[in-house]
C-alpha cells in the first residue's frame, strides 16, 4: 500500500499528525497526491469535541475537503496523471475516516473527483464551502431584490452573502467579530450588528441552536389583515447542529416561515461555484485562508477550538 501521513482525531482534543497507509487505486479510482486540504470549522471542530452523530471509532482522519495531483490511475479511468482534482476525502485507508480529507494520499472514484480548471489553488478548497452555501440559494427560488439578513460569518455565512448578493438580492450581514464583519465589507457587502425586522429572507449561519430563533427577530413582521404570497418570508437553516434546536411556533406562525435545511452540496453545485469564482463574479479576498504547514496542525486545530478570531479560514499545504 502506498504510504502517507494524515491528520487523526485520537480522542476529544487530540490532534496528531501520523503515518497512514492508502490502497492501490481499482477500476474506476484516481490516487491523488494532496497539495492542500481546506478546514471546514464547524464540522471539523463538532468532530473533535466528540460531538458528532454517530462518532464511534477515535482515531479517525477528518475533514472533506482536499485538491490535488493525480498519480496513479485504476483500470477504466480517464483522468490523465497530473490532472489537479478536488474531492471530499479518500474513500479507504488503514485507519477510520470521517470523512478521510485530512490525508496526504487519496482514493477516490473518478465520478467524485471535480476538476479544478483555472481557480486559483488557495480558492479551491473554500469553493466546498460555498457550494454547500449555494444549496440554500437555490432554495429560496429567484432572490433578486429581495432583503437577505446573514446571522453569523463564518466561512459558511460570508459565502451565503457573497452567493445571495451575487443572485440580485439585497444583503446584509451580522456577526458580533468586527472581523468577521470587515471581512465581508472588504468585498463590498453592508454589515449590522442590531436586529432588524425589515427582511424577506433569514440565513442562520451561527451554529448557535439559539440561532433560528434569532432568526425570527430579523423578519419583516406580516399583518392578521395580509396574506402573504407562498414563501414570502424565507428561513435557511446554513449553519449545521449536533442536535435538535427549537422554533417558537407562534412566531414561525405568524410570519408564515418557509423554512430551509440544505444539507450538503453536489458536484454540479461545487462546478458552479468554482466557475464564478474563476471568472470573478463572486469576490473571495476576505475569505481567503490562512495556510499552515500540515505539522502545524496540532496547533491549528488548539487555537479553533479556543475561538482564535484571526482564524476565518484555513487550510494545510501538504507539499
Amino acid at each position: 500500500m502506498p504510504q502517507s501521513r494524515a491528520i487523526v482525531f485520537l480522542g476529544p482534543k487530540q490532534v496528531e499528525v501520523l503515518p497512514v497507509e492508502i490502497p492501490a487505486p481499482g477500476p474506476g479510482q484516481l490516487l491523488v497526491r494532496t497539495e492542500l486540504s481546506q478546514i471546514s470549522a464547524g464540522t471539523e471542530m463538532r468532530c473533535l469535541r466528540g460531538d458528532q452523530p454517530g462518532l464511534t471509532n477515535w482515531g479517525f482522519i477528518p475533514g472533506y475537503i482536499a485538491t490535488g495531483e493525480v498519480v496513479a490511475v485504476g483500470p477504466d479511468c480517464h483522468t490523465p496523471i497530473g490532472t489537479r482534482v478536488t474531492h471530499g476525502g479518500t474513500v479507504a485507508s488503514d485507519r477510520p475516516r470521517l470523512w478521510g480529507g485530512q490525508s496526504g494520499l487519496a482514493l477516490v472514484t473518478e465520478k467524485d473527483a471535480v476538476s479544478t480548471g483555472s481557480v486559483a489553488l488557495d480558492r479551491i478548497g473554500i469553493c466546498h464551502l460555498g457550494a454547500i452555501a449555494r444549496r440554500g440559494v437555490l432554495a429560496c427560488g429567484n432572490v433578486e431584490g429581495q432583503r437577505v439578513a446573514v446571522i453569523g460569518l463564518g466561512p459558511i455565512g460570508q459565502w451565503s452573502a457573497r452567493l445571495f448578493a451575487a443572485a440580485g438580492a439585497q444583503v446584509t450581514g451580522c456577526d458580533l467579530d468586527p472581523r468577521r464583519r470587515s471581512a465581508l465589507e472588504r468585498d463590498g457587502i453592508s454589515t449590522q450588528i442590531d436586529p432588524d425586522p425589515d427582511f424577506e429572507i433569514v440565513v442562520e449561519a451561527t451554529g448557535n441552536p439559539a440561532g433560528p430563533r434569532w432568526a425570527l427577530e430579523w423578519l419583516r413582521p406580516v399583518g392578521w389583515d395580509a396574506v402573504p404570497a407562498p414563501g414570502a418570508r424565507q428561513i435557511v437553516i446554513q449553519a449545521s447542529y449536533p442536535g435538535d434546536f427549537a422554533l417558537p411556533y407562534q412566531e414561525a406562525f405568524s410570519f408564515e416561515a418557509r423554512i430551509h435545511l440544505p444539507r450538503h452540496r453536489t458536484n454540479e453545485d461545487l462546478r458552479a461555484v468554482m466557475d464564478w469564482v474563476g471568472k470573478e463574479r463572486v469576490a473571495t479576498e476576505g475569505i481567503a485562508p490562512t495556510v499552515f504547514p500540515v505539522e502545524e496542525a496540532p496547533g491549528v486545530y488548539r487555537r479553533l477550538l479556543e475561538g482564535d478570531p484571526e482564524l476565518l479560514s484555513v487550510a494545510f499545504d501538504w507539499r
